[in-house]
């Protein structure tokens, strides 16, 4: 459970950054560049673009995931641990 817990203290930290959020901007500006420019018959080219779009969004989904699977880890902690706790 701890383990969750620091994995999305960690994702959230990455996700967050500023270089990351600058990354994440970057990459999909210059994808939406690249299939507002690409030669509309070039059907390989925007489906590489699509793809690389779709996997951007998955990566960052991924760590949305362990952000989101930490802090229900972590909700389910705090009333286990005030059991314990000393009043």
């Amino acid at each position: 459970m701890d383990d969750k817990i620091r994995d999305a203290q960690q994702a959230e930290y990455i996700l967050t950054h500023p270089l990351t959020v600058q990354a994440f901007a970057d990459i999909e500006k210059s994808l939406n560049d690249a299939l507002t420019n690409v030669n509309e018959k070039d059907s390989d080219q925007i489906k590489n673009l699509v793809l690389m779009k779709k996997l951007l969004r998955r990566f960052r989904l991924a760590f949305e995931t362990h952000i989101t699977t930490g802090k229900l880890a972590e909700k389910e902690l705090l009333p286990r641990r005030s059991l314990f706790s000393v009043r």
